[in-house]
């Protein structure tokens, strides 16, 4: 039980009533999720369900009925939480492998100078093309949340994206897949660096 006493019980959840859910999450926000990995979705939405006491149909006209509550399993479904540098065995490992070429102050800042130049947006590594001309990507712990065959898609576009020895940097579960190890060297197996060659 949660500290407000509610019963964290997972209600069943079918898959036809999931893919509603998606189906209304990407014609309402654009975010697509169908290809995301349905066990991991399901126990996001149950969750949601549990909290609100109510059978999954009823669930289902309520989040039709009252946007707050939609937006409320989006931001339940989405991460926001992160930062950078925050593993600090990759941080010793990125120094000596790329930052050096970087024009870097001291706490890895990047100078005011090169800072200004930089644009922020937002990218949709799902539907978007590719970005062009990077040194270096770090995808931490977003492919574990794809199916296979959307991370296929996903790594073919950070080969794309990525200069010929350019570095990717992936989350402690996650792996290059098969078909593209032939174009990443193993800089570090542990924190799961690797560099395209």
């Amino acid at each position: 039980q949660t500290g407000k006493g509610v019963s964290m019980a997972e209600p069943a959840l079918s898959e036809d009533n999931l893919d509603l859910i998606l189906e209304k999450m990407y014609s309402v926000k654009g975010w697509d999720f169908r290809r995301y990995r349905k066990s991991s979705l399901k126990r996001c939405v149950e969750r949601r369900l549990a909290f609100s006491r109510l059978p999954c149909q009823d669930y289902i006209v309520l989040r039709d009925n009252h946007p707050r509550e939609f937006n409320i399993l989006f931001n339940h479904i989405t991460i926001k939480v992160s930062e950078f540098f925050r593993d600090p065995n990759v941080d010793p490992i990125l120094r000596g492998q790329f930052f050096k070429t970087m024009a870097l102050d001291k706490r890895h800042q990047v100078m005011p100078l090169i800072r200004n130049l930089v644009t922020f947006g937002v990218h949709d590594l799902v539907s978007n093309i590719h970005l062009a001309h990077m040194d270096i990507i770090l995808c931490r712990n977003l492919l574990i949340c794809f199916e296979k065959d959307l991370q296929e898609k996903g790594f073919e576009k950070f080969c794309y994206s990525l200069n010929r020895g350019g570095f990717i940097i992936l989350g402690k579960s996650e792996v290059v897949p098969s078909v593209y190890r032939n174009i990443f060297r193993e800089v570090s197996r542990r924190e799961k660096i690797y560099q395209k060659i």
